[in-house]
């Protein structure tokens, strides 16, 4: 064999890989562009929107949320957006759901680490080491304190309707997946034995 043959494959090879590089930053972008349009559908003003006014917010109040998840104003509309898509784009889609779900999860679990075990652990310690100090702060610190409070609060609700909201993205794509006979192997979460 010689050389020639090999250097008359060689540039159509590397005109391919140009050409599926190409195609998968193209891919790449309309991915992230379809990932943008769909979590902004679940914007928090539009949930708390629906909680209170919408029939279908009621619904979450059952058994059957899953139902009530298609039925949804946000629902209805990333539908509509996941509908244009094929298996492979709605599988991508479902692997950056599940990772934006994950990293949200363990936000909210630092999150409640953070304003709740935190601020609980120093005042239990303090009635420990100083407990008439410790009385006298807390006794003395009275609208401060309901302002912490409540400050506290509104940033725990924060966090966790945004990891709330990032199930609800994952649960919608991997549920069109499912409808289209493309379930994900999704692992059992169940406590019935």
């Amino acid at each position: 064999m010689t050389a020639e043959p090999v250097e008359a494959f060689a540039e159509p090879a590397m005109a391919v890989v140009l050409t599926n590089a190409a195609t998968a930053g193209r891919d790449r972008e309309a991915l992230w562009a379809v990932w943008r349009r769909l979590t902004t559908e679940f914007r928090f003003v539009r949930l708390v929107r629906h909680l209170i006014g919408s029939r279908s917010g009621w619904g979450l109040y059952e058994v059957d949320v899953v139902s009530t998840l298609k039925a949804t104003p946000m629902g209805v509309s990333a539908g509509a957006i996941l509908a244009d898509l094929d298996a492979s784009q709605l599988t991508a889609l479902a692997g950056i759901a599940r990772i934006n779900a994950a990293r949200d999860d363990a936000l909210w679990k630092v999150a409640a680490l953070f304003y709740v075990s935190g601020p609980v652990t120093a005042i239990l310690a303090g009635f420990q080491v100083a407990p008439e100090f410790t009385r006298m702060i807390m006794g003395g610190g009275g609208f401060g304190f309901a302002l912490i409070i409540v400050g506290v609060s509104a940033s725990l609700l924060g966090y966790y309707t945004i990891n709330w909201r990032a199930g609800q993205v994952a649960a919608l794509i991997e549920l069109e997946l499912i409808e289209r006979g493309q379930a994900l192997a999704v692992p059992d979460h169940s406590t019935a034995e």
